[in-house]
């Protein structure tokens, strides 16, 4: 999952540089001068962390490949809600823009984003989440074929 954060951190650094924000992770439980933020800046969480989207499938040989998602939170805090507003609002053209085509060399796509929203919790901000989608893979370490073993009632009890 380490990985994928900084993956995440990678993609979106362009968008807090251009907005001139710091990008901190944000935090679970916030303290008090954490919820009124002196300075504007950019945090991010991830609040769905691995939804697998595939297909069922029965192959049990080779490697497996999965498509996933993950839904990330992007909290803009800033002392004036007017600022908030116009930042995330660029930021919401950067990210169907830029931030698309970035994507593409982490091997990853944006299905959606939602509205913004204003939250309390765990900070005072302006909230949107983004949802990215990927391919994860796997690698196999059982064999492919398991033989079944008939056993007697005897047998099972012991």
């Amino acid at each position: 999952m380490i990985v994928y954060r900084d993956y995440f951190e990678q993609w979106l650094q362009p968008l807090a540089e251009s907005a001139g924000l710091p990008l901190e992770p944000l935090p679970l439980q916030a303290s008090a001068e954490e919820q009124a933020p002196d300075g504007a800046r950019l945090l991010y969480r991830v609040s769905v962390p691995y939804a697998d989207r595939s297909q069922r499938h029965r192959d049990m040989t080779g490697p497996l490949t999965r498509l996933v998602e993950m839904e990330w939170q992007l909290v803009w805090c800033s002392p004036d809600p007017w600022t908030a507003m116009e930042q995330c609002r660029q930021a919401i053209g950067w990210l169907w823009t830029e931030g698309a085509d970035k994507l593409e060399g982490l091997s990853a796509a944006l299905v959606h984003v939602s509205d913004a929203q204003w939250v309390a919790e765990p900070v005072h901000g302006l909230e949107i989440r983004v949802r990215l989608r990927m391919r994860d893979s796997f690698a196999r370490t059982s064999p492919g074929h398991i033989e079944k073993v008939h056993m007697t009632l005897k047998e099972m009890k012991e």
